[in-house]
């Protein structure tokens, strides 16, 4: 009886990615030619997955900058104002990134372009995506 407890989230896992990975193999494989280097043939998505790669270096690496001194100070140091700044930090887990990004983009619409953080967050929240799942919904239009 004690397998029955683990059962239930493997259950679940194995319906939301074996599931998906084994019917793309599946199609894969009985279509007449299987063009597995297909997707690295094109140009297009090869920037989109170096340009994703690049970014995700350059998150990481501002996120050690940045982050591990902030962490260090509310760690150890008690000063004014930072109750606010540790409620500052949990937005990002309250909203949706994307929510926050496009709400920042709608404040920012009618101005200039020469914004240097409207432009970041405009490539950063529309170039990763790849070209086709924008035009058709976008790859998370089920997301909250």
């Amino acid at each position: 009886m004690r397998w029955a407890l683990p059962a239930l989230p493997l259950g679940f896992v194995l319906l939301v990615l074996a599931a998906p990975v084994a019917r793309l193999l599946g199609e894969g494989l009985t279509g007449a030619e299987v063009a597995w280097w297909a997707v690295w043939q094109d140009e297009f998505l090869r920037q989109r997955i170096a340009w994703t790669f690049a970014q995700a270096a350059i998150t990481c690496a501002l996120s050690l900058v940045l982050g591990l001194p902030l962490a260090w100070v509310l760690a150890r140091w008690e000063f004014a104002g930072r109750r606010w700044v540790l409620r500052g930090l949990m937005l990002p887990f309250v909203v949706p990134t994307l929510v926050a990004a496009l709400g920042v983009l709608a404040l920012w619409r009618h101005r200039p372009r020469r914004h240097a953080l409207a432009a970041a967050l405009r490539q950063s929240v529309l170039q990763p995506v790849p070209g086709g799942a924008r035009r058709r919904g976008g790859a998370g239009a089920g997301e909250r």
